[in-house]
């Protein structure tokens, strides 16, 4: 089973999503947080402290575990099959709204209280938007 990790980067009210086109939907691009695989022998948190460093250029000090879900891994044409994966997820709160530098695979990036428009918003990144809202992370 894959493992993947993914952080709810908060800051004022607001989460960093990333625009990018997963790569198992190509030719479609979806509003995600920043994560990704989690390589053999690695930890989850190295993990995503090694994918926002890849992805951003961010570095955080402070991750807290907010949930596991079992999750489909693939999709065609909207209809999700094939293998599920373990998804890790973190929530990091910050001071300030850092800077970051679009690295790999990253077409866009913005700090966002709800998806913006110009791309598809996986139902998993809605679904920990309202969570993050009802826990008081994200503006209503």
């Amino acid at each position: 089973m894959k493992r993947v990790v993914d952080v709810a980067l908060c800051c004022k009210g607001k989460m960093l999503l990333c625009l990018e086109e997963v790569s198992h939907c190509p030719g479609e691009l979806y509003w995600i947080p920043p994560g990704g695989k989690v390589e053999p022998n690695e930890s989850d948190e190295a993990a995503i402290l090694r994918e926002l460093n890849e992805e951003l250029g961010i570095t955080v000090v402070m991750l807290v575990k907010c949930g596991v879900a079992l999750r489909p891994y693939r999709v065609h044409q909207g209809d999700w099959f094939g293998d599920q994966m373990v998804v890790q997820h973190f929530v990091a709160e910050l001071n300030v709204l850092l800077p970051f530098e679009l690295r790999v695979g990253q077409l866009d990036a913005c700090w966002a209280s709800t998806p913006p428009a110009g791309g598809l918003v996986f139902p998993f990144t809605e679904a920990l938007m309202t969570s993050l809202r009802l826990d008081g992370y994200l503006h209503q």
